[in-house]
């Protein structure tokens, strides 16, 4: 009886410690990240505004959400490049813009991962953020994250550096199959 009893206290922590992870992936290459608890993610809005995927606390949407976290990829670059195009970006943009050194953290497959912090609090859009560059073949991956308030930003930070360093890639091509509504119709595949 105590061993059944030991096993229903036990099942709720083990489900309460399942992960859920979210998966990135360009040409030929993926990565995955474990997600912040209670972050899910928004495919529609990730795909308006040009990131692989974009992550929102539950009951928020992008326009109400306190803080987001984003990927998107630099091809053709290497960190140093990808960094440096950001800040003159960010720069000219905002000239009282603060940029932090970079900090090193290392993934879980061991790559080595610069992060930058930006800070704005005069910009009306994330003023708070910080970028995550990692080389992944010619291509610079970024996770990022973003809020609009110092509270929101340095609750969300710690999770947000705890999930860069979850980072693991492979080298698996994701193939799209898209076909068109004429082929559906036709009963043609691609």
């Amino acid at each position: 009886m105590k061993k059944v009893f030991l096993l229903f206290l036990l099942l709720p922590s083990i489900a309460m410690s399942e992960t859920n992870s979210i998966l990135g992936y360009f040409e030929d290459r993926s990565y995955w990240l474990t997600m912040p608890h209670g972050f899910y993610q928004d495919g529609k809005t990730a795909q308006k505004i040009g990131a692989i995927f974009l992550l929102l606390p539950q009951g928020y949407n992008f326009n109400s959400s306190p803080a987001v976290i984003y990927s998107a990829v630099f091809s053709d670059k290497n960190v140093e490049e990808a960094i440096n195009s950001d800040v003159k970006k960010f720069l000219s943009q905002s000239p009282s813009l603060t940029v932090n050194d970079a900090k090193s953290v290392t993934s879980h497959d061991g790559k080595t991962i610069l992060i930058k912090e930006f800070i704005n609090p005069a910009s009306r859009q994330q003023p708070y953020e910080s970028v995550a560059y990692i080389q992944e073949g010619n291509s610079v991956v970024t996770v990022v994250v973003s809020a609009f308030l110092k509270a929101n930003y340095e609750y969300i930070l710690p999770e947000y550096m705890k999930m860069v360093s979850s980072y693991e890639s492979a080298d698996v091509k994701v193939k799209h199959n898209k076909s068109s509504k004429k082929d559906a119709a036709s009963g043609a595949s691609s």
